[in-house]
């Protein structure tokens, strides 16, 4: 890592129309506990590797670059840091914030979770065996609600003890979603 942080060193003369920014956990070398990285958004390549990810640090940093570079980012792509949002507008006036696709479906993945814990522990804590059966189904056979359609098995029967019977993954998750009408959203 340290070898990488040496051989891009910056001299501040080229910005990227696509520029990719986030933070990692700080190198033991580093004074902070996470450091900044931004890298080409095309070419892939590392521009350079900060030692701290504080705003105003970034933002003193950013304005090293000319006007003329800086007006040239067209898009900046990053996680849903909210802090990072002031500095950028005032740094690349032109360019469109993007919220990196990993975040957007880490995001919809965990709401979708919660929706599904908040709706299991509603019938986990019903007095009814039925109701409670279906908590138990919901929380034992969750991770299947996460997979894409086209990645659960539709020809494989297997035996759950849960359902009494020999289903495959995809009758599972249809008789899953059927408990309730918050998941079929």
């Amino acid at each position: 890592m340290q070898q990488a942080v040496i051989s891009c060193k910056q001299t501040y003369s080229y910005l990227p129309k696509v520029l990719c920014i986030d933070e990692f956990k700080a190198l033991k070398t580093s004074y902070s506990k996470m450091n900044f990285i931004y890298v080409d958004g095309e070419s892939g390549k590392i521009i350079d590797i900060l030692p701290t990810r504080q705003c105003r640090y970034l933002l003193s940093y950013f304005l090293k670059y000319s006007r003329k570079q800086r007006l040239n980012v067209r898009y900046v792509v990053m996680d849903m840091n909210a802090h990072y949002g002031s500095w950028i507008k005032q740094v690349f006036p032109n360019a469109e914030i993007v919220t990196d696709r990993f975040h957007i479906v880490q995001h919809i993945n965990r709401t979708f979770n919660q929706l599904r814990c908040q709706i299991m522990k509603k019938y986990l804590n019903q007095s009814d065996s039925t109701q409670q059966k279906m908590g138990r189904r919901m929380k034992r056979y969750g991770r299947l609600l996460m997979k894409y359609e086209e990645d659960l098995d539709d020809k494989k029967y297997v035996y759950h003890y849960l359902f009494k019977t020999e289903l495959t993954e995809t009758m599972i998750v249809n008789e899953i979603l059927l408990y309730d009408e918050e998941l079929k959203e």
